[in-house]
C-alpha cells in the first residue's frame, strides 16, 4: 500500500507528497489468503477483508516525517494543518482518505 499526504487548497503547493507513515497498531492487519470458510467458490475481495477482520480501535495519532525545507512542512509550521492521508492498497484495489 502507498499513503500520499494532500494538503488544504489553502497551501502553497497543491501536490500530492507520498509518505511512510507510522500506524499506532503493534502489527498490520494480513488478511487471510485461500477459499473462504463458509463459501470457498467465492473469490476473496475487500468486503470479504472487511468482513473478517477483527474490530480494532481508532487509528488515534498517524506519524511521518517531513523535511523542513519541504513545501508541504512549510506551509505546516505557517498554521496550515488541514490536510488528508490518501491510502492505496493496489492488491487490493482499494483506497482511503482520512482527514483532518
Amino acid at each position: 500500500a502507498v499513503c500520499f499526504l494532500l494538503q488544504d487548497s489553502q497551501a502553497a503547493t497543491a501536490n500530492a507528497l507520498r509518505v511512510d507513515p507510522h500506524p499506532p497498531e503493534a502489527t498490520a492487519y494480513v488478511p487471510p489468503t485461500g477459499p473462504l470458510p463458509i463459501v470457498p467458490q467465492m473469490e476473496r475481495n475487500f468486503l470479504t477483508d472487511m468482513l473478517e477482520s477483527p474490530a480494532v480501535v481508532g487509528l488515534g495519532f498517524v506519524h511521518f516525517a517531513l523535511s523542513r525545507q519541504s513545501q508541504e512542512a512549510q506551509a505546516i509550521m505557517a498554521g496550515r494543518r488541514k490536510a488528508a492521508l490518501l491510502y492505496m492498497s493496489h492488491t487490493r484495489a482499494a483506497y482511503c482518505t482520512i482527514t483532518g
